[in-house]
């Protein structure tokens, strides 16, 4: 998904920086511009998990761990179908969906 509230570019940034700091080598996060091929649909998950990435010219991950900001307008996607597309993934051991709140007006 390109464009987003604040509140899911929020959570996302802090997400990617969070898992970054965290992981050790083999493991490495990414951000959401890396193709995740699932059930024949072509998905970018807000942040990944991978272990052992040893091609950096693809555009493709297997990922170990999948991480989706949902908004409004994807919950219902986010939810019920991508689950069923990346059980597919052989590789995928996690999917973890996460809701921004957003803050209120001041």
């Amino acid at each position: 998904m390109t464009g987003g509230s604040i509140a899911h570019v929020r959570t996302t940034t802090r997400l990617v920086v969070a898992l970054a700091s965290q992981v050790a080598v083999p493991s490495e996060a990414f951000a959401s511009d890396l193709k995740v091929l699932a059930d024949g649909h072509v998905r970018y998950p807000e942040a990944v998990l991978a272990c052992g990435v040893g091609d950096d010219t693809t555009d493709c991950i297997d990922p170990t761990v999948v991480f989706e900001v949902i908004s409004p307008s994807t919950a219902l996607i986010d939810r019920r179908v991508k689950p069923l597309d990346y059980a597919t993934v052989l590789s995928i051991q996690v999917y973890v969906i996460l809701e921004p709140i957003a803050r209120k007006p001041r």
